[in-house]
Formats: C-alpha cells, sequence, structure tokens
C-alpha cells in the first residue's frame, strides 16, 4: 500500500520547515488542542513516511551537491583563466563606481592549481609546502 497524497504533503512540508506540528496542520488534517503534535509525531514514525522523507532528501542532495567531476572542472577552469568574476570599483579619473569583469588573478589560480593537485594521490605537499612529484615510483622535489 502506497503513502496517501495527504502522507506526502506532509512530508514534503516537513521536510521544508522542520515542524512536524505545522506540517501536519498544513497537510490539511484536522486537530483540536494537542492532538496534532501527537498524531504529527506518529506520522513521523510511519515507516513509509520515513521512506519518503529519504526519497525527497535523496532527490535533493544529487540536485544541490557538486559532484566531484564538477569540482574539478571547475578548478581547472579558474587555473586556466577561463572564468571570470565581476569587481566592483571607483574609476579613478571620473571617481564614478564601475563593475568590471576580470579573469582570476594569477594567486587565485595557483590556489586553484593548488586544490587540484590534492585530489591526485601522486602529488604530495610536505608541511613546509614542498611539493613532491611521484613519477612512476621516482620521486622528484621542487620549491
Amino acid at each position: 500500500m502506497g503513502l496517501r497524497q495527504q502522507h506526502k504533503n506532509f512530508a514534503q512540508r516537513y521536510r521544508e520547515t522542520g515542524n512536524a506540528t505545522q506540517s501536519y496542520i498544513d497537510a490539511g488534517y484536522k486537530a483540536r488542542g494537542h492532538s496534532a503534535e501527537s498524531a504529527a509525531q506518529r506520522l513521523l514514525s510511519n515507516v513509509e513516511v520515513q521512506k519518503y522523507l529519504q526519497t525527497l532528501n535523496n532527490k535533493s542532495e544529487k540536485k544541490s551537491i557538486a559532484t566531484a567531476d564538477e569540482i574539478m572542472d571547475y578548478l581547472s577552469s579558474v587555473m586556466r583563466g577561463e572564468t571570470t568574476e565581476t569587481v566592483v570599483m571607483m574609476a579613478q579619473k571620473t571617481g564614478r563606481v564601475v563593475s568590471i569583469d576580470k579573469t582570476p588573478d594569477e594567486s587565485t589560480r595557483i590556489r586553484a592549481a593548488t586544490e587540484l593537485l590534492k585530489r591526485y594521490p601522486s602529488v604530495v605537499t610536505d608541511s613546509d609546502n614542498t611539493v613532491r612529484i611521484i613519477f612512476d615510483g621516482i620521486k622528484e622535489s621542487g620549491d
């Protein structure tokens, strides 16, 4: 037996607000006094409602959390200077506030490269920021 629509409405509202009692009322259930609180808690302990809440959370996580590939692509585009950021500044000659799009500066690109290197097991950064790159078992050091 699947969940009734009212149960789904409750779960969706609860996920948005975190307030079980109000979610129970918003889903269209009728309650007097404190009965909404106890009924909402019973719904939260319902196995099918719990499964539906987990499904909602999984869908949300998949959409909102960046994948490793997305992060690597973004860091790579910053390192290559392919991204731009809007910077607000005052024009020296006119004194007017202007916004310009600029590519990442060198220090930002280096930080992106460093973050990329951290994701490769063959590259090791020591505590003194010395980078060791390991090629087929041969270690090279560089400052």
